[in-house]
């Protein structure tokens, strides 16, 4: 028995060998191909919880305090938490921070723009008995540069008294106490967010020491010095956070006047002056000043202005590097004759000059509070306007200020110093660092953000933006000043928190488990009448935004839920496709034996003529079948050794080899058991009869033809369709997950790590297609020889038999290509969103199929047509 078996396995040994190959093929790539799509599903399980819990788990705010956007796309801007009008009490917070399931609870009162203690710009002393020093600051959002209002003018002009050298001409009252005798300008009011924090919560979640802010530090700033003028007054502590740098600049340009000393009467001449050595009588005016918003001194002013140079130097200055939020410069900037920037304190010489350093806080005890970027939706779109321009610097959210300046004080007589409510003292500094590349999003909302970038209209080019040094900036600015919740509600009343930063305890990655506590928790503190967002599983996803007077800018927003999305995608996609890929090579096995039981019905009647039992019949086709598939499998595990050698795999890959290897085999066995009776049982003249009356119907040769040889056809043309079905879906399914879960950042690094694991199964399905197309075509030209034969008899050429016989493979491989690819578009739309690109894709598929089974088709037909 076991010699008749080899001489059949060497009898058709081509066609053994196909099978031998299909079957290693289905014993390699099936167990691959399921190992590589549970590895998929691990990695991105994996991932997602390792990465997807980021600083904290959940962020409470009032009610109604939900950005538009987060409700209507389920993302929100990076900095969600850094503006507010409160909302929470100081006895909610303490109520959730004692927990005993929450390890952090980190309040955040954003308080609004402030401004600190201004400084000096002095520059080198004149080299020149006339001079005009002409200046303007300017801020940037890093594409556009903004002029700040007011340009100043200041002129020295050389007229020596008994106490001065120079007389001085200046623009604006801001110069009064500056340039005089030296040039120097006062540095312009910049304003920073400043928020209210927990030091002791706020340390917990940062890492990050807040010491000198604690309610009973003993350090003070340059802010207590007004507390004996200004008794109402509340010191606010502040630390600065010094990572950015202030955006500020300066045009300066210096000139040499053309002018002469008879010039210089003739200007004192026109406003009236005398020489103070000439009279006694003290009303009358003597220096220019006195004279100061005459039409004469504005005239002078003009003139000055204007005034031929003989000499001029320009500089184009970055002062960000050398300037502070509160506390601008101690030492003062200064500008040396080399052109670099130095400090005043540096150069002691120049105190004798009559330089000085201001530490004036006039505007300090003001501040503003911003909206949110009111960001539009239109056409699933994002834009932003210019709301206002404020000293020559655009505006996009609305603005309100609180508080008195100490001028306005001063000068109104409404006010008095009890009107001054506040000082802001900076204390201290921090380094919060830059922000790190995270796959999660969880922000801090105050300290650290992703840079939002111009883009420009082609997309191609790229600049980093930055906020203005005014309030109401568009790019989001990151909190420059931390003060104490004590501060906060001095400033904004009991409820002044706008949120709070949860972190769950007993928590260590983020697990199916650790979410659905997380989850409890968040349904627990909604109880309190409290909007609780779960932002453990959140990532960040780039957002495309069209700004009024920037142009397209590019944002860093954060996408809620996208952990929770990338693993249902993925999930549904990887079942998907392993349940088709099984298919497939069920398809190959159930196509290969039906076909096997069509080929060897004369084989076995003419046993069975010859007195051979089912049962030795069984027992022949059985070891016949049975070598093969054991040679297969054996051969199989060394292959997959090898491959598992290469990385990626798990043991587990054994396991589904020995399961194929296991339900191949009992098919195997039950399908030649059941076989070869209904080989034997003889054929009912009734079929025949209807099945011919049929055929006769028929009025093309072809379709005749295909409708004759149909049962060696049909197993064939279902395993085209179930190919043709998994190769489209796959690409498609793939691409359709990759996209919906590519806009955040988590699920572009997932999509990167488990997208090359699906190439084997579209790779594995061509090549069974393959076998089994080459196996059909050549039994079924193996059975049609005599019908050769005939043909050619009769007088048909080569060329019209080949012809004949590709209209009949092209017609129902056509078919069954183009029902897989109406499943696929189907079945895709059932399980994703319909969308035009799956039909490019779909007609490209059945086209690369139906060309490689063209080709494939001609070099068979041929080789049998010729011979």
């Amino acid at each position: 028995m076991h010699r008749l078996a080899f001489l059949q396995l060497n009898r058709n040994k081509w066609k053994h060998f196909l099978f031998f190959l299909a079957l290693l093929l289905i014993f390699i790539t099936v167990p691959l191909a399921l190992n590589s799509l549970q590895g998929a599903h691990q990695q991105v399980e994996s991932d997602i919880t390792f990465y997807a819990r980021g600083s904290y788990d959940l962020l409470v705010r009032p009610m109604d305090s939900a950005d538009p956007l987060e409700k209507e796309l389920g993302i929100v801007p990076e900095n969600y938490i850094g503006f507010g009008n409160g909302g929470i009490s100081i006895a909610t917070w303490e109520t959730i921070k004692n927990r005993e399931d929450i390890e952090i609870a980190a309040p955040v009162a954003s308080l609004g723009y402030f401004t600190g203690v201004e400084s000096t710009f002095g520059v080198y002393p004149p080299d020149a008995d006339y001079m005009r020093y002409t200046l303007e600051f300017a801020t940037t959002d890093g594409v556009t540069s903004y002029p700040i209002e007011p340009t100043y003018m200041c002129a020295l002009l050389k007229y020596e008294t008994e106490m001065f050298t120079y007389e001085n001409i200046i623009n604006h009252d801001n110069l009064r106490n500056n340039c005089d005798e030296v040039p120097a300008f006062p540095l312009p009011i910049t304003y920073h967010l400043v928020v209210g924090i927990d030091p002791t919560e706020e340390e917990k979640l940062t890492n990050t020491s807040f010491a000198s802010i604690a309610p009973d530090s003993s350090l003070n700033g340059t802010g207590s010095w007004y507390t004996a003028d200004y008794p109402n007054a509340t010191l606010l502590p502040i630390i600065e956070v010094v990572d950015a740098a202030t955006s500020l600049s300066t045009n300066l340009s210096v000139a040499k006047l053309g002018l002469s000393p008879d010039d210089i009467l003739q200007f004192r001449d026109q406003l009236g002056l005398v020489d103070a050595s000439e009279t006694e009588d003290p009303t009358l005016p003597t220096s220019f000043f006195q004279q100061k918003d005459t039409p004469e001194y504005n005239n002078l002013i003009e003139i000055l202005s204007t005034q031929d140079t003989i000499e001029n130097k320009d500089y184009n200055l970055n002062l960000s590097s050398l300037i502070n939020a509160f506390d601008q410069n101690k030492q003062g900037i200064y500008l040396t004759e080399d052109g670099e920037l130095d400090t005043i304190e540096s150069h002691p010489e120049l105190f004798d000059l009559g330089y000085s350093i201001s530490q004036g806080m006039s505007a300090a005890s003001t501040y503003y509070q911003a909206s949110k970027t009111p960001y539009q939706l239109t056409d699933g779109k994002l834009s932003v306007n210019i709301l206002d321009v404020k000293n020559g610097v655009p505006i996009y959210r609305d603005l309100i200020r609180h508080g008195n300046t100490m001028v306005e004080v001063f000068n109104d007589d409404a006010l008095t110093p009890e009107d001054i409510a506040f000082i802001p003292d900076p204390v201290d500094t921090v380094v919060m660092g830059e922000k790190n590349a995270q796959l999660a999003a969880s922000p801090l909302g105050i300290y650290q953000f992703e840079p939002a970038r111009y883009i420009g209209e082609d997309k191609k080019d790229s600049i980093e933006l930055e906020p203005t040094m005014t309030p109401g900036s568009f790019v989001t600015p990151s909190a420059k000043g931390l003060t104490n919740m004590e501060a906060a509600v001095t400033v904004k009343g009991e409820e002044a928190i706008d949120a709070i930063r949860v972190k769950v305890a007993g928590i260590d990655q983020y697990t199916d488990e650790a979410a659905e506590k997380i989850e409890a928790i968040a349904q627990e503190l909604r109880t309190m009448n409290l909007n609780v967002t779960i932002v453990a599983g959140a990532s960040p996803q780039q957002v495309e935004v069209d700004v009024e007077g920037i142009g397209l800018v590019e944002e860093s927003w954060t996408t809620l839920g996208a952990a929770g999305t990338i693993v249902s995608e993925w999930r549904i996609t990887n079942v998907v496709l392993s349940v088709l890929f099984v298919f497939v090579g069920c398809a190959y096995i159930l196509n290969r034996f039906t076909f096997w039981r069509i080929t060897k019905e004369n084989d076995t009647l003419l046993l069975s003529q010859l007195g051979w039992t089912n049962h030795h019949i069984q027992a022949l086709w059985s070891r016949e079948v049975l070598y093969i598939l054991a040679g297969a499998a054996i051969l199989a595990i060394p292959l997959l050794i090898g491959l598992s050698q290469l990385g990626g795999l798990t043991t587990a890959i054994y396991l589904y080899q020995l399961i194929a290897v296991i339900t191949t085999t009992v098919f195997v066995w039950f399908f030649v058991r059941k076989a070869i009776p209904k080989m034997l049982q003889p054929s009912k003249p009734k079929n025949i009869s209807i099945k011919k009356e049929q055929s006769t119907k028929r009025r093309s040769l072809v379709s005749r033809n295909i409708y004759y040889y149909w049962n060696y056809i049909v197993s064939t043309f279902i395993q085209l369709a179930i190919v043709s079905t998994l190769a489209t879906f796959v690409y498609l399914a793939i691409n359709e997950t990759v996209k919906q879960t590519n806009a955040t950042v988590l699920g572009q690094y997932i999509n990167v790590q488990v997208n090359h694991w699906h190439l084997i199964l579209v790779a594995s399905a061509y090549i069974l297609a393959f076998i089994t197309l080459i196996e059909a075509l050549m039994s079924l030209f193996k059975i049609r020889k005599q019908e050769i034969k005939q043909l050619l008899s009769i007088g048909w050429q080569q060329k019209d038999i080949f012809t004949l016989y590709m209209k009949e493979i092209l017609l129902w491989t056509g078919c069954a290509l183009l029902i897989g690819n109406l499943a696929s578009i189907l079945l895709f739309v059932v399980l994703y969103t319909l969308n035009w690109t799956i039909f490019i894709v779909a007609a490209l598929s059945f086209a690369s199929l139906y060309l490689f089974i063209t080709v494939l088709a001609m070099l068979v037909v041929w080789r049998y047509v010729s011979k």
